[in-house]
Parts: structure tokens; C-alpha cells; sequence
């Protein structure tokens, strides 16, 4: 073998040994992470009605009357655009 073969599989070599360093930080990056999250207490966010009533988020007046609104008032003038095509319409009296 002549000697740039053997730096060549040297320098193969290391990148592997690199490689494979890399590779195992990365995973133990993850598994510290996750045994860190599985370790900490969880909070719910699901709340009891008690409890929201006591942080005052009890039931909202109203909701969803601009919905409403907004959807009969666009209906209001879609009737009246099907009116005047109607009554654009040739033969209509």
C-alpha cells in the first residue's frame, strides 16, 4: 500500500469515529430531554368548572352573535343581487 492510500483510510477512519460521536451526542441529547420532561411535574390544562369559575373564566355572554350577524347581513345582500339578476334577466316583466 503506498502512503496516500493509508491517509486516505485514515482520514476515512476519523470521519466515521466523528461521525459516530456526533451520532451519539445527538441521541443523548434527546433521552437527557425527554427523561428531563418525564421527570418534571405535568400541568393540566383541563380545568374542572369549579376551578374555572374560581380563576373567572365562567361561561362568555354572547358568543358567536357577530357570527350571526355578519352571516344574516350577507345573506340580506345576496338576496338582493339574486333580485336585481332576476330582474336584469330579459323577459321579466
Amino acid at each position: 500500500m503506498t502512503l496516500a492510500a493509508i491517509e486516505v483510510e485514515a482520514v476515512l477512519l476519523g470521519l466515521k469515529v466523528g461521525f459516530l460521536i456526533l451520532l451519539y451526542l445527538f441521541i443523548w441529547r434527546i433521552v437527557r430531554t425527554v427523561a428531563r420532561d418525564v421527570r418534571l411535574p405535568q400541568e393540566s390544562f383541563v380545568l374542572a368548572p369549579q376551578q374555572a369559575a374560581a380563576a373567572g373564566l365562567g361561561p362568555r355572554a354572547r358568543t358567536g352573535s357577530l357570527v350571526v350577524l355578519l352571516l344574516a347581513e350577507r345573506a340580506r345582500s345576496e338576496c338582493a343581487r339574486s333580485t336585481r339578476a332576476i330582474e336584469d334577466q330579459p323577459g321579466h316583466p
